[in-house]
């Protein structure tokens, strides 16, 4: 209901700060969250939260780890598989950039193409191992709502917040800002970044080098907002798990 009311453009000084585009992605992280809910309940804790994990990385790894935040922190003896289903969606997300880089500049994945191998890796490491733990046999179903209003207000202030320092910096680098702009829209949305690169390089406004490093500082980026989300929404706990 909220949507639709809001206005789809940007209200800061720098232009970046869009409402629509905030309140959006704050309507996929509760359906993420609800997500989590019901494949927890139907599958158990450990096969549910890693499935709503893998498929919540094709929409937004960030918002997938702030829901599986909240429910480590409601449900502390899932919070070992609550953390494999945040670093899955990871894994699935980078699958989807390599996708998204496959349609719009193959010459730009081939420059990243080691370096996202390697993380991919990693992250399906820990991502089976998580798979492999078994969950408590008295771990509870989950009780009450399936999203909480205000973990979702928190995570996209978090957002925007991050959005806007990062912005104010690149309006202050001048020419330099084109890194700056791919790390700022990197810490809310880094298949945005990543377009952004990729298209840049296609037109000819960028070499595909510049692009390339443009897509892994986007991706640094992103995974500096997820470590402090998962914290602040799971506490230490699920940002240790």
């Amino acid at each position: 209901m909220v949507l639709p009311l809001l206005p789809d453009r940007a209200v800061d000084p720098f232009g970046v700060i869009n409402p629509f585009a905030l309140w959006r992605l704050a309507v996929v992280m509760m359906g993420l969250s609800a997500a989590g809910y019901m494949a927890q309940r139907l599958a158990g804790s450990r096969r549910g939260l890693i499935l709503a994990g893998l498929a919540g990385g094709f929409v937004s790894s960030t918002a997938t780890i702030a829901a599986m935040g909240r429910r480590a922190r409601e449900t502390p003896e899932v919070a070992g598989q609550a953390a494999s289903a945040g670093v899955a969606s990871m894994l699935t997300s980078i699958l989807y950039l390599c996708l998204l880089l496959v349609a719009l500049r193959p010459q730009v994945l081939l420059l990243v193409g080691i370096p996202l191998v390697v993380s991919a890796a990693c992250l399906l490491a820990y991502a089976v191992t998580g798979l492999r733990r078994d969950a408590p046999p008295d771990a509870p179903a989950p009780t009450g709502r399936a999203f909480d209003l205000r973990a979702v207000a928190l995570f996209v202030g978090l957002v925007a917040g991050f959005t806007l320092i990062s912005q104010g910096l690149e309006h202050w680098l001048g020419d330099a800002g084109v890194l700056a702009g791919s790390a700022a829209t990197g810490l809310a949305d880094a298949h945005a970044a990543a377009l952004s690169m990729a298209n840049m390089a296609a037109a000819g406004a960028l070499s595909d080098r510049t692009a390339a490093l443009g897509v892994l500082i986007a991706l640094v980026a992103n995974m500096l907002v997820k470590a402090p989300t998962a914290w602040i929404l799971g506490g230490p706990i699920m940002a240790c798990g």
